[in-house]
């Protein structure tokens, strides 16, 4: 068997992924004129300003684009670290609709309130986490609503329905349960378009609609045939219990409304109030967001409401929502969305290891860029130098309203964007392509603002004695190499390091430091050192194989740490920071050695 320093040698000669945090330290300054973050922002306004003055007049709109004077909607960025990024990276836009309205607002703002559908889903989640033990959390259904299991038993398709049994909180909040994905017949329901005189089932080789089929005729579609509002909770579960599951549960994730309805009731059962109270006391009190709600808004703050469909603001917005609360009731602003990114992010209503744990992936589609949380959407994106950013979203589109809510985790750094409009078949993808204007534009500017400050805080020489570091921030290699501080000497007691053994066990030059575990305090940074990457070696054709490649024997995560020298790991660098400007010293833990900034 090959020495170990040797396979690891052999296995490092080739480009290995970072591990899973930022490159840089967040970044502090997106608001400033000089900031990159801020410049780009400003990249943005004039892009979509000219989209909007475009739209209609030539073919150099992008196709998805089209119709984008007639969405109204607010973009806005917000940071943990940047208290004014909220005040002055926004963009706004009122469309003739809005502007015309005889009801609600007629010129939107920060302020304006608009309905956020989906999104919903993160404040049913966040209320379940601060209130929920984790035992409850893997309750099964069927302990939490009997009635789940007593009328499935009068009616499954052919033996199969929903397990549940197996069905809990967490796998109903990870969109991963299996259920339904809609309790009541959706938009889609070929029945509903039917009556509609849509469609004719018979064209498409149905059989005939029944009344006696129970899966057709609900106990929910019954009351609402009578006039009533709602469909009360007992009906509701009825109605859904026998139908036939989309999959395991566990088995496969599977967007699902009916699901955060289920998990709604539940909150409100388990902590004895109502859905929107659980909220309100949960999260929209304690985060200060007095202009959102999960009920329609009060008649006093209709004043600035973005009411489509004016006319009859019953159609969209004066709705209340009832059992299907949880899923997609909720109003709310741009300033108040920037409120809940900054509490999540800064751990305001949860433990920060129960923040870092809700803001994790649960389970993959199909997608290799695109995993799913509780009840996050994960995308993973490629920044020019090949780092991975991981963004937190949740979408939500319903009735006339569509929205974005966006976190970047490893920065601090989230935004939103709020649309509205009645007239606009397409407005969800309308306000996608304008997802994709922000993100491609402001992310890589975050990171080039990140280092940048990295450079500032961080890069220099540190010396005591007859020991000594520099670190330089290799921008040239920024577009080829991985992110970080490069360590370009490091003499320790009198021995140069990057001339000596320690490479032969550690890697390949240079060497390069990314944070690994930030302060709150600002104090301190840690960060671990990583081997540079390089081309992949003509020796290694299997470089990129799955297995016998580098990007799994060799990759990052597994290595970390896997070297050490009287119990620490060699790779363990930790920053002094002076009231949270620049580094004074660093300590190199291994070395047992802290060497004060030159």
């Amino acid at each position: 068997m090959k020495p170990f320093s040797l396979v690891l040698l052999l296995l490092t000669r080739g480009v290995v992924s970072d591990f899973a945090t930022a490159g840089w330290p967040a970044p502090a300054d997106l608001s400033s004129n000089s900031s990159l973050v801020s410049k780009a922002f400003l990249n943005v306004t004039d892009t979509l300003e000219q989209y909007i003055e475009d739209d209609g007049k030539t073919t150099a709109l992008p196709p998805l684009l089209s119709g984008i004077k007639n969405l109204t909607f607010s973009v806005g960025v917000f940071s943990v670290h940047d208290t004014e990024a909220a005040k002055s990276l926004q963009f706004h836009y009122t469309a003739p609709e809005i502007a015309g309205a005889g009801n609600g607002t007629t010129s939107v703002d920060a302020d304006s309130i608009y309905r956020i559908a989906s999104v919903t889903k993160v404040l049913t989640v966040l209320s379940g986490l601060i209130h929920l033990s984790p035992q409850q959390w893997d309750r099964p259904l069927a302990s939490i609503f009997p009635v789940l299991t007593a009328y499935q038993h009068n009616y499954t398709v052919n033996g199969l329905s929903v397990d549940w049994e197996a069905v809990t909180l967490r796998s109903l909040a990870a969109q991963i349960s299996g259920v339904p994905r809609d309790g009541l017949p959706s938009g889609n329901e070929l029945l509903i378009l039917e009556a509609l005189g849509q469609v004719d089932p018979a064209t498409m080789g149905l059989p005939p609609s029944s009344p006696t089929d129970i899966l057709e005729n609900p106990p929910c579609i019954e009351l609402l045939a009578t006039g009533a509002s709602a469909c009360p909770e007992t009906p509701y579960l009825e109605s859904v219990s026998n139908r036939p599951p989309v999959f395991s549960s566990w088995g496969a994730p599977a967007y699902a409304n009916n699901g955060f309805v289920i998990l709604g009731m539940a909150l409100a059962k388990l902590t004895n109030t109502s859905y929107a109270d659980l909220v309100k006391l949960s999260v929209f009190g304690p985060l200060a967001m007095n202009s959102s709600n999960i009920n329609t808004p009060p008649k006093n703050a209709w004043n600035r409401s973005v009411i489509a469909y004016p006319q009859e603001p019953t159609a969209y917005f004066d709705i209340e929502a009832g059992v299907l609360a949880g899923s997609g009731a909720a109003s709310s602003t741009l300033n108040d969305m920037a409120r809940l990114g900054v509490g999540i992010l800064q751990s305001q209503l949860l433990a920060p290891a129960e923040t870092r744990r809700w803001l994790q992936p649960v389970s993959f589609t199909g997608r290799l860029q695109y995993a799913v949380g509780a009840p996050w959407e994960i995308h993973r994106f490629t920044l020019p130098n090949n780092k991975v950013i991981d963004i937190y979203s949740k979408f939500g589109d319903s009735g006339a309203y569509s929205s974005f809510f966006v976190l970047l985790p490893d920065y601090g750094i989230g935004f939103t964007l709020l649309a509205a409009s009645s007239e606009l078949k397409l407005r969800a993808d309308i306000l996608a392509a304008i997802t994709d204007v922000v993100t491609y534009t402001l992310l890589p500017a975050i990171a080039s603002q990140a280092a940048r400050e990295a450079a500032a805080k961080y890069a220099g020489t540190y010396c005591l004695g007859n020991s000594s570091l520099t670190l330089i921030v290799n921008q040239t290699a920024l577009g080829i190499d991985g992110p970080g501080l490069v360590i370009s000497n490091w003499t320790s007691k009198g021995t140069d390091v990057l001339a000596s053994p320690f490479v032969t066990y550690s890697g390949v030059l240079p060497f390069r430091l990314v944070p690994s575990i930030p302060d709150p305090t600002g104090k301190h940074q840690s960060f671990r050192m990583l081997s540079a990457t390089d081309e992949p070696s003509a020796q290694l054709p299997i470089s990129d194989r799955l297995f016998s490649g580098i990007g799994f024997l060799a990759a990052d995560w597994i290595l970390a740490d896997s070297l050490t020298y009287g119990g620490i790991g060699t790779t363990l660098f930790q920053f002094n920071v002076e009231s949270g400007s620049k580094a004074i010293s660093v300590t190199i833990s291994a070395f047992r050695e802290t060497l004060p900034r030159k």
